[in-house]
């Protein structure tokens, strides 16, 4: 059989069982699982042709506008599935990519290694939610396989670079691997380089100087981009720089053990040898590929590691794709040298992706989690006529913009984040709603309620009794 034969069957095999593992343990609608907090938010900017949160994610939004107008299911549904089919693609360019980087492959490892990554509780729990995160790890698969084909063109290997800013900030770190994979030439290094900045900055202008303003067609609670000062504090995500390496000292150790765990639970700890090993390999046969990939994935870790926030270390899913390569290549030499010794215990590594489904299904399975939906729609449905709803936390904000918003539900009530009426582009969305010149930063949400004759209602306050 030929690599070209091999690559096919270990590629079907894995989007095949992957697909089917992720529509299983797929939610039918909006969810909080899996830190998809921020789900509500992604799908009304699609769905109303606004930005989400900074820095506003163009390609997400582009894609985002494709599946929304699929004919089956809810809104929710049909995001979650968007990060199914790229989570799962992802998958199967990761197995292209490491079909090429292997001598003579055989389908167990490619399959092995396809499935360990697609099972990966970190990719998995992304697949399964409206987020960006899926999507990330399809496009650094999809620059890991461009890297290894051949040699990439600067122009090539910047762009998608810098497209891939348009899905997340946290591609930048894959920059090496396209230095790597354009520097094999011999001719002209400083020019290519230079090149490649400039295609990287090429790309993220064609995101966010091009596609975000396109999309943007309705007033965004997150940015003005009438002006210049407005379209740049989206696109830098200055709302969230803050957060960057502002993890407090106190919080390193418990940063690290949390780390540690994530990093041994993606292909167990046997998997995580595996991948050393790999490594190690790898710098054997192929040192720049071994190094760039090794300064990618340091990157992104200490970017997650000192991210103030709770779920920072899902930015690690940028990288995933990249530590299946390590452990592919360390899976390939471990069975070669187990057909030296004994063929049949070769088989035993399929217990490996075996293992993973059996101990990470019930963590991972919200199939029928709609605690989101239920609560918005229960708050909505309870808050008097005309009500101001009041909210102090993202993800009940999100939820309840989801079903007013997009399921159009209880159209007369007002939804009010109090926390983001510090932010200027906010205010004026919200007095524009509620048919006011200006909204004062220093007005209390009672008065105003008071002023505007109408209820007052905390959501939060509610969510709290239910709670008891």
């Amino acid at each position: 059989m030929t690599q070209k034969t091999y690559a096919v069957i270990g590629l079907s095999v894995c989007i095949l069982i992957v697909s089917i593992i992720y529509l299983l343990t797929m939610p039918s609608s909006l969810t909080w699982a899996h830190y998809g907090a921020d789900g509500g938010d992604l799908i009304r900017a699609v769905a109303k042709g606004s930005l989400p949160h900074p820095p506003g994610f163009p390609m997400y939004l582009l894609l985002g506008n494709l599946f929304i107008r699929l004919p089956w299911g809810n809104p929710a549904w049909r995001m979650n599935l968007l990060s199914v089919v790229t989570a799962a693609s992802g998958t199967g360019l990761a197995v292209l990519a490491l079909a090429k980087i292997l001598d003579q492959p055989s389908p167990l490892v490619l399959a092995i290694s396809g499935l360990s990554l697609g099972l990966a509780p970190l990719l998995w729990s992304q697949a399964l939610i409206t987020e960006v995160y899926a999507l990330c790890a399809f496009w650094s698969a999809l620059l890991l396989l461009a890297v290894t084909v051949r040699d990439v063109s600067p122009w090539g290997g910047g762009l998608i670079v810098g497209l891939g800013l348009g899905v997340h900030p946290t591609l930048i770190f894959l920059t090496p691997l396209a230095v790597w994979g354009m520097c094999r030439a011999e001719r002209a290094r400083i020019g290519r380089l230079i090149t490649l900045g400039v295609a990287i900055l090429l790309g993220w202008g064609i995101m966010y100087g091009g596609v975000l303003l396109v999309l943007a067609r309705t007033p965004s609670p997150w940015a003005d981009l009438s002006s210049f000062n407005g379209w740049w504090n989206i696109a830098s995500a200055r709302l969230y720089r803050g957060y960057i390496f502002d993890l407090p000292m106190v919080d390193w150790p418990r940063r690290l053990l949390a780390l540690g765990g994530i990093l041994a639970r993606q292909f167990t700890p046997i998997g995580a040898l595996v991948s050393i090993l790999g490594v190690k390999h790898l710098w054997e046969i192929k040192r720049g590929l071994a190094l760039s990939s090794l300064v990618a994935c340091l990157g992104c870790v200490l970017y997650a590691f000192g991210y103030n926030t709770t779920d920072s270390m899902v930015y690690l899913t940028t990288v995933l794709s990249v530590a299946m390569l390590w452990f592919g290549v360390g899976l390939k030499f471990v069975i070669e040298r187990l057909c030296r010794w004994q063929p049949y215990l070769r088989w035993l590594l399929v217990l490996l992706p075996l293992v993973q489904g059996i101990v990470f299904w019930c963590q991972m399975d919200v199939s029928d989690n709609r605690e989101a939906l239920l609560w918005a729609e229960r708050v909505l449905a309870r808050a008097p006529d005309r009500a101001l709803v009041i909210t102090d936390e993202d993800a009940h904000t999100f939820a309840l913009w989801y079903v007013h918003d997009v399921l159009e539900r209880e159209q007369g009530i007002q939804v009010i984040d109090r926390d983001m009426l510090g932010y200027l582009p906010y205010r004026g969305m919200i007095a524009e709603e509620l048919g006011l010149d200006e909204l004062p930063v220093q007005r209390d949400v009672a008065e105003l309620a008071f002023d505007l004759g109408r209820p007052l209602v905390y959501a939060d306050e509610m969510a709290q009794q239910d709670n008891e």
